[in-house]
């Protein structure tokens, strides 16, 4: 919505459950567990909605689970369950979102997908202590 907001065009707004049909691929939106925000106003951030991810079907091809930001959650196991994704991205970073071991075991225990692709990017440690939380 905050897209929207700003004038952007093309935006299709949809919800946790929700899809869109674009094409050659349903796009559905499925739930994440993380913070969100964006910006601040006077030093606080903005609360941008709830953290989700994306199932892609894409039409007698590959289906694809992008975990978006999120921590490990026993909801991945669901989404495996009713999506059948055979290729994940999933966040692995173990700075803001769950890490490499966590991810290592929802590949193994809660999604059964061909082939992962490890995802997000976090600040370094010079950049860390720059910004001096």
């Amino acid at each position: 919505m905050i897209l929207l907001q700003k004038g952007v065009k093309n935006v299709y707004p949809i919800n946790l459950g929700g899809s869109i049909h674009l094409e050659d691929v349903k796009a559905t939106m499925v739930q994440a567990k993380h913070t969100s925000s964006y910006g601040e106003t006077e030093g606080t951030p903005i609360y941008a909605g709830e953290a989700v991810g994306y199932i892609f079907d894409f039409h007698n091809d590959h289906t694809l689970y992008h975990s978006g930001d999120t921590a490990i959650m026993s909801d991945m196991k669901l989404i495996q369950d009713v999506y059948e994704p055979t290729i994940a991205i999933l966040s692995s970073s173990g700075h803001f979102t769950m890490g490499p071991k966590e991810a290592a075991y929802a590949v193994k225990n809660l999604l059964n997908v061909q082939y992962v692709i490890p995802s997000h990017t976090f600040p370094t440690k010079k950049r860390l202590l720059r910004q001096r939380f």
